[in-house]
């Protein structure tokens, strides 16, 4: 090689790296979690849309959503046989829910959630942990 085609290798090579050093260390947008209705909201959508039962396949394992207490007591709960689903407060799925009210507290937030069955509601108490707000119990009425 000449020195010609040597000089651009390495100009090639130096901007790539400096294209890519700026992409990965450079100013970064500020990532916000989202708030506890939006967790609620997140959450009840993929477990109300899951074709099967959620609560039997255990779909809740794997969810970043709920905190690991809770995760525990789901575990505990369909163990000792179910009369109802303790998530959505029912024994059948149904078919929408909406927000009702977000009240926060500190590194504590309750959710009220309405669903389409006639006067059924619930409340889903979140956590603060770190940044991410977990839902840790859901409270049947």
């Amino acid at each position: 090689m000449n020195k010609k085609t040597i000089f651009s290798v390495i100009l090639i090579l130096a901007v790539a790296l400096l294209t890519s050093a700026a992409i990965i260390f450079g100013p970064q947008t500020p990532f916000t979690s989202p708030g506890p209705d939006e967790v609620v909201e997140n959450f009840y959508q993929a477990y109300l849309g899951y074709e099967g039962n959620p609560l039997v396949d255990k779909i809740y394992q794997g969810n970043g959503n709920l905190s690991p207490d809770f995760i525990q007591f789901l575990d505990k709960f369909t163990q000792d046989g179910m009369m109802y689903d303790p998530i959505l407060c029912a024994q059948d799925k149904p078919g929408s829910f909406t927000i009702k009210t977000v009240e926060k507290d500190g590194d504590q937030a309750f959710v009220v959630v309405n669903t389409d069955f006639e006067g059924h509601e619930f409340g889903v108490n979140l956590i603060l942990d770190g940044n991410d707000w977990l839902i840790d119990q859901v409270e049947c009425q």
